[in-house]
This record gives C-alpha cells, structure tokens and sequence, in this order.
C-alpha cells in the first residue's frame, strides 16, 4: 500500500536485530526484481547506509542522486517506532531524482509510529 502511495520502485521493512546491532531485512516489493532466496539473509550494520542512519538518528531522511547512469536515485527510510522504542525501518526507492516530498516523509512517518 505505502509504495503505491508514493509511487516507490521498491520498498522494505528491515528490522533491528539486537543482539548483533543490525538491521535485518524482513519484507520487500521491488518492481522488475527477483525475491531474495529463502535462505539468504540482507542485513546491514547502522552506519552502512540511510536506513541505519534514519535508525539512528529517530528521524526520517532522504536522500538523491542525479549522477550519471541508471539505477535507484531517491531513498527514503522513515524509523518504525510503535512505541517509545525504534523497532526498525521502512525504506522506499525510486528510479528518478527528488521523488520524494516532506509529505510523503510525514504520511509515511505517521503510519510508521
């Protein structure tokens, strides 16, 4: 539902993972890629990227590229946090440059808490 709302070429869940101090990817739809293998695990530590990042910091983020060459240009990661405590985070991408607006940050940020 979420990455219909923003019109998002993918988007996830990652999870954090106390005991190792990571985010674990759990869930994803990605437009035009092939599902992870079942055995194989996606996970990252806090300071790799703007999931860990957004994590960190409580606070959803942003970034954009508008480099040469394709691929994902927008990111955006919004913290879960259904409580006090941050449980994880949501992440969103798109193919184009500045996809993402404070208005998706604050729709998305509302369903996250």
């Amino acid at each position: 539902m979420s990455r219909e709302y923003t019109g998002a070429t993918g988007a996830a869940v990652f999870l954090f993972d106390k005991q190792n101090l990571r985010l674990v990817f759990r869930a994803g739809s990605f437009e035009g890629m092939a599902q992870k293998k079942e055995k194989e695990t996606v996970a990252f530590d806090l300071d790799e990227n703007i999931a860990g990042k957004a994590f960190q910091e409580g606070r959803a983020l942003h970034e954009t590229s508008d480099g040469p060459g394709i691929g994902i240009r927008s990111k955006l990661a919004i913290p879960i946090h259904p409580g006090p405590e941050r449980i994880g985070v949501l992440v969103f991408l798109h193919e184009e440059s500045g996809r993402f607006v404070s208005e998706d940050e604050w729709a998305l940020g509302t369903l996250a808490s």
